[in-house]
Formats: structure tokens, sequence, C-alpha cells
């Protein structure tokens, strides 16, 4: 039947279809089931998308430190200068 309407002949398209004529005829949980499934596949496209990004950021940032390691540089350890002008004021302080 559903192939002389020129859809697939599949349950899946069975139980759309009647969704649809549920939702046609003023069914709420009909309207809210496709307004759901519609949402999902955009939401699945914006999840890939953004799953493709975040493997994309984390690449790079692998790079980066593979490129750092390569040329010795510790990005842990920054010197701010705090521990020599702590051994400046111990030593002042001792002093007096």
């Amino acid at each position: 039947m559903l192939d002389t309407m020129g859809y697939d002949n599949t349950n899946e398209m069975a139980i759309a279809l009647m969704t649809v004529q549920k939702a046609m005829k003023g069914d709420l949980r009909a309207v809210e089931l496709i307004e759901r499934t519609g949402n999902q596949v955009a939401k699945d496209k914006l999840d890939k998308q953004e799953q493709k990004e975040r493997i994309r950021a984390l690449k790079l940032e692998n790079q980066r430190k593979a490129m750092m390691l390569g040329e010795g540089i510790d990005e842990e350890v920054y010197d701010d200068g705090f521990v020599d002008a702590l051994k400046g004021a111990v030593g002042e302080t001792w002093q007096e």
C-alpha cells in the first residue's frame, strides 16, 4: 500500500505516516513526537560537528605539546621571579 503512495514499504515509514495523520487530527502527543524527532536529527548534526571541533582542538593541542617537548620547553614550569625575590627577603630578614 505504501508503494502505491510513493513511500518506502517499511514499518518505520508506516509509523511515520500514522503519526503525521494523528498530528493532523489534533493529537498533541503525535505533534510532540514529530517535534522531538525533528529536533533530535538537528541536534545530532550539531553534536557531531561539535565533537569534530573538539577532536580537532585536542589534536592541535597535542601537536603543540609535542613540539614543545621536542624543543625542550616545559610549559608547566613558569619562573615569575618569586623565588629569587624570596631569597633576597630571607637574607635581609636574617641579617636583622
